[in-house]
Parts: structure tokens; C-alpha cells; sequence
């Protein structure tokens, strides 16, 4: 899941909670007229924000506004590729993979991105990243 790593200076998001409600640190992402859960491989879709709370279908809760804030976020471990290099920050960027119901970064996915990594501790499996803003509301 995903967590603030800074402050943004701005207001928190209010969004309505669409089909299949969402857990708090999950990514948002608008469906019509609701947030729903984001799903990897996204590149049409508005990015709304990190949920700061769980909530059902038809809730009204809190996101994290993507736009200046960085966010901690696990390195999917399994792959041919589990840690993060120097010559990946602020280089390529990466789409997430959903692990059960717990978002990942995933560092072998360039395809659909969404983000991109700031900085990394491999020996805690993390990295800090910035979503791409023109994905986001």
C-alpha cells in the first residue's frame, strides 16, 4: 500500500466510492462519476489519489491529493528484477502490480506507467515515488 513520504501543503481529496469500495493506502482512480480501485496497466484512466481511509461503495472519504506529494510504496518482490538502482531514479518510469489487494511498485513494468522512483531502501523493500502528473486529477 501506499503512504504519504511528505507533506503537500494542500487540502485532502473528497471522493464518492464507487463499485467494490476501496482499503486505506490503495491508489483511486476515477470511474464516471465515483473512485473506484485502481488496477495496473492504466493509461487511460484519471489517477484521483491515495485513500487515506477504507470505505464502502456509496462512502464519501479523504484521498491523498498525487500532485506534490511523494509516497512510500513496497517493491513487488518475485521477478526478474526486485531492486532498485541508482540508474532508476528519476529514469524510467513504472506501473504498479496489485498483489492480492496490496499495490506494489513494479520495477518490470515500463509498459503502462504511472510513476516514478525518487529515492529506495532495498534493504526494506521500498521505494519513494512521484506519480506522472499528467495521469492525475
Amino acid at each position: 500500500m501506499f503512504t504519504p513520504a511528505s507533506a503537500n501543503s494542500g487540502p485532502m481529496k473528497r471522493g464518492y466510492l464507487g463499485t467494490g469500495g476501496i482499503l486505506q493506502g490503495q491508489l483511486g482512480m476515477l470511474d464516471s462519476d465515483t473512485v473506484i480501485d485502481a488496477t495496473e496497466g492504466q493509461t487511460t484512466a484519471i489517477l484521483f489519489g491515495i485513500a487515506a481511509e477504507a470505505g464502502d461503495a456509496g462512502d464519501v472519504i479523504d484521498f491523498y491529493p498525487l500532485l506534490g506529494t511523494l509516497f512510500q510504496v513496497p517493491v513487488y518482490q518475485g521477478s526478474s528484477v526486485d531492486d532498485v538502482t541508482d540508474a532508476m531514479v528519476g529514469g524510467p518510469d513504472y506501473d504498479m502490480i496489485v498483489d492480492s489487494t496490496d499495490h506494489k511498485l513494479d520495477l518490470n513494468d515500463t509498459a503502462d506507467p504511472m510513476m516514478h522512483v525518487m529515492s529506495y531502501n532495498n534493504d526494506k523493500n521500498t521505494a519513494i515515488v512521484q506519480f506522472i502528473p499528467a495521469l492525475c486529477a
